[in-house]
């Protein structure tokens, strides 16, 4: 197992417990296999979210699937001691706009994208929707068209649509990803399902 000092902890998380407690700004190392967090008196348990701010603006989500908690080592011949730290598993679950607006908004998918929606609730639970990448944007404009009907909003998050698509594969997709979920901030709800299938086109975009 790695071992990890504060002065490593290069990134700042959110930690959303299943009991509904929020612990914000919490110092950790995240890399492509685990986290590391040496704030030993959270309680985290498989389930929990881990919520990490991108550069770009973007919040990462990542569902945490396994956790040990490592004793660390203490101090010896003049050496810094090594404090005790959570090392954690995880998968990730795609990014979102960052809000400022209060609340949390939770969106279980169960048979179709548009099942079952919490709002302001503790439940963490998780569906995945497999979309192939050329059935995307068919989907996304589906919902729109179902969910805004009446929206003055429709015809330009419908547009948006259309330049993501277009650009699908090359370095305007992810400036076509953002207008895309700045426009949609009021209705995340309703492309939520959609969000995952978006950040791996993101990641797999050259420029």
């Amino acid at each position: 197992m790695r071992k990890r000092s504060s002065s490593l902890m290069n990134d700042t998380v959110t930690i959303l417990c299943n009991n509904g407690s929020k612990h914000e700004n919490i110092p950790a190392s995240v890399d492509g296999e685990s986290i590391i967090i040496d704030e030993v008196t959270i309680p985290i348990s498989m389930g929990d979210r881990i919520e990490r701010k991108l550069p770009s603006g973007l919040v990462e989500s990542l569902k945490v699937t396994d956790v040990h908690l490592q004793k660390g080592l203490g101090r010896s011949r003049g050496r810094r001691g090594i404090p005790d730290f959570y090392e954690i598993a995880y998968e990730r679950e795609g990014v979102q706009k960052h809000s400022v607006q209060p609340g949390t908004v939770h969106v279980n998918v169960k048979d179709s994208p548009q099942a079952r929606v919490n709002l302001n609730s503790t439940d963490h639970s998780t569906n995945v929707i497999n979309w192939q990448p050329e059935d995307v944007f068919l989907e996304i404009r589906e919902i729109l068209r179902e969910s805004l009907a009446d929206s003055e909003e429709l015809d330009l998050l419908l547009e948006r649509v259309d330049d993501m698509e277009r650009s699908k594969g090359t370095g305007s997709f992810i400036g076509a990803y953002q207008e895309f979920i700045a426009a949609a901030a009021a209705h995340m709800t309703v492309i939520a399902p959609a969000i995952p299938a978006l950040t791996t086109m993101l990641t797999s975009t050259g420029g």
